[in-house]
């Protein structure tokens, strides 16, 4: 199954207030493994296995700090260190969702448009993959 951004959004939970991410026209997210590297006495190649993962996340829009809009509740998240639940949907059944930090929010504006945010979260714990079943 394809997926478009029509179906996409972003679900957003601090503490117990849960919204959607308002006014975002795209998200990304980075899902690693470390690989280290394994060198041993007499052996012509080095061994490599995976060892911790991560993720971070970042997404872009137009900038609102309405009440409902959600980009409210990130800022106070960043400026006050507060975990945030990130769900990261391709539709409603199908989604990827962790918690994380807001590591940066950028804000930037032209004299001839709207202005506009870029955040990026840093994942804390696992990132899970949710399909439909």
């Amino acid at each position: 199954m394809l997926f478009t951004g029509v179906t996409g959004n972003i679900g957003i939970k601090t503490g117990s207030t849960a919204t959607k991410l308002e006014h975002m026209a795209n998200w990304n997210i980075d899902n690693t493994t470390e690989i280290i590297e394994v060198v041993s006495f007499g052996n012509k190649y080095k061994e490599k296995i995976p060892s911790i993962q991560d993720w971070s996340a970042s997404c872009d829009g137009k900038v609102d700090f309405g009440s409902t809009a959600g980009q409210t509740q990130l800022s106070s998240a960043k400026e006050n260190g507060t975990l945030v639940h990130c769900t990261f949907y391709l539709d409603d059944n199908t989604f990827y969702e962790g918690d994380g930090y807001i590591e940066s929010l950028n804000i930037s504006t032209a004299a001839d448009g709207a202005a506009d945010i870029s955040i990026s979260i840093a994942g804390s714990g696992p990132l899970t993959q949710v399909l439909p079943t």
